[in-house]
């Protein structure tokens, strides 16, 4: 994952991948929404995507609009909902990265 974030807005994002269909698809889909939203808002749609593949929770959907629904989709296939979400996952690491031991 490629952002360029000014003033904490993201600008361009861009990605490079050698996995799944699901998780290109994926990766493709985040990079055109988040452009133009703030770091809470990306966070926001991130913790929404995760919340609709791994619990099909309908509420998701008034945050994820458009194609992002079909995401959710992934729910009834465990083993491939890890492919949804590793490009969510992470852009929420690059922009709040945890502390390395």
């Amino acid at each position: 994952m490629y952002l360029r974030v000014e003033d904490g807005i993201v600008r361009e994002a861009s990605f490079e991948s050698f996995g799944c269909a699901l998780c290109r698809a994926s990766a493709s889909l985040l990079t055109e929404v988040v452009r133009g939203l703030d770091w809470q808002s990306v966070r926001e749609l991130s913790k929404a995507v995760e919340a609709m593949a791994t619990k099909a929770d309908i509420n998701a959907s008034s945050v994820c609009q458009g194609e992002l629904l079909a995401l959710g989709g992934v729910h009834p296939f465990p083993a491939r909902i890890p492919c949804v979400l590793l490009p969510w996952r992470t852009v929420l690491e690059a922009f709040d990265p945890k502390p390395s031991c």
